[in-house]
């Protein structure tokens, strides 16, 4: 195994169609028509449990790092110990830009997090409103589920590791782990002998260096240079206006700030932000 760790993610819960239909229902409702919408969101996030998951295979027996890594995804701003204030208002535009975003190629499990997030706030606020006691208010929280075991390669004799996070947004809820363990594993297996295997073409190039993030974060002054989204409400990403793909290099003047749907919506196109004209390829 070339790398220490090789990972993938995706839903867990079987509810991917549900979701894309409620995202499709959301889309034909008309903004003057928030009462409808509103409606439909809260009704859709109390009812569904949205459980993303994460899965790993590691030369070393270690979930450390990845706990961390799914607590800052997933968990930041619920356990950040502030008040969070739900606006159905932002939720809808979100959800239609997630919505547009689908359309020109994204997938959805990009979009988790946030899907994860409004999963477990209208639950939470589901809970408070119909349980009158507070008990399983008091109690409510999100749960990271390892499942972890070792294998060995059979022509090598080498040892992995393999571990499955579930992520629950209702650490209450009962999960049917071992069905889901078995099928994502199966999947993933398959996913990872092609990629041991296989795929010479795909070599993945380096990361941008923290310092030179920095250095194109405030050059842009911390915003979205698309949308006006800023490291308040969003999550940022350097983006390369001329795609590696294409010839784009790491110099700055190829490099700008995008938050996560805007450089979501670019996919793998030249597109310098807040231009009208945009090459596609």
């Amino acid at each position: 195994m070339e790398t220490k760790h090789i990972i993938d993610y995706g839903l867990a819960s079987e509810n991917e169609d549900k979701i894309l239909k409620f995202l499709d229902k959301i889309y034909k409702i008309s903004v003057d028509n928030p009462e409808e919408w509103e409606k439909e969101i809260f009704k859709f996030f109390s009812k569904e449990l949205i459980v993303p998951y994460v899965i790993m295979t590691s030369i070393e027996e270690d979930q450390d790092f990845m706990i961390d890594h799914i607590r800052n995804i997933y968990f930041k701003k619920i356990i950040n110990g502030g008040t969070i204030i739900w606006s159905s208002d932002q939720c809808y535009k979100d959800l239609i830009q997630i919505k547009e975003s689908l359309k020109i190629g994204s997938k959805l499990k990009d979009f988790l997090p946030f899907f994860f997030l409004n999963n477990n706030l209208i639950r939470q606020m589901w809970i408070k409103k119909t349980d009158k006691d507070d008990t399983r208010f008091k109690n409510f929280g999100v749960s990271i589920i390892p499942i972890t075991y070792e294998r060995t390669n059979d022509t090598t004799g080498d040892k992995a590791w393999e571990t499955l996070f579930l992520i629950s947004p209702d650490k209450e809820s009962i999960l049917p782990e071992k069905t889901w363990h078995k099928e994502i594993s199966e999947k993933w297996r398959i996913k990872l002998r092609r990629k041991m295997n296989g795929d010479k073409k795909t070599k993945k190039r380096d990361p941008i260096e923290s310092r030179l993030r920095h250095e194109v974060f405030k050059r842009d002054n911390y915003t979205c240079k698309e949308c006006g989204k800023t490291k308040d409400n969003t999550t940022l990403h350097v983006d390369h206006i001329i795609p590696v793909a294409q010839g784009g290099n790491d110099e700055l003047d190829n490099l700008q700030t995008l938050c996560q749907a805007c450089n979501l919506a670019k996919s793998n196109r030249k597109w310098k932000a807040g231009e009208v004209k945009n090459e596609t390829s």
